[in-house]
């Protein structure tokens, strides 16, 4: 990362997973009579975190809908685009943007 530049969109990701994960997830599960992968996952299945509440925007419902079953509902997704060399810029949505989109002409 360059010097004065915030965080990565990846390092905000994994960020908000492990704070789920650790402030959530295993403090509910280590309430169960046994802490085990299935405690875990039911525990993650009981998660209803508002959207907006992580560092990276986003939220924490899982789907139990047939067609989305286990799909966060409340996931946030960005479009960036590369516009520089080691470079890019969140282009959408307008909450996350960081620049505008632009053309950026390519080598023939």
């Amino acid at each position: 990362m360059l010097a004065g530049a915030g965080p990565t969109e990846e390092g905000l990701s994994g960020f908000s997973a492990a704070w789920v994960l650790f402030r959530d997830v295993l403090p509910a599960a280590a309430n169960s009579p046994a802490l085990n992968a299935g405690t875990i996952a039911s525990a993650a299945r009981q998660l209803d975190i508002p959207a907006g509440s992580l560092a990276n925007g986003a939220g924490v419902r899982f789907s139990t809908d047939a067609a989305t079953l286990g799909q966060n509902t409340r996931a946030t997704a960005v479009i960036w685009q590369w516009q520089a060399v080691r470079s890019y810029t969140f282009v959408w949505p307008a909450s996350y943007a960081t620049g505008s989109i632009a053309m950026v002409p390519l080598p023939r």
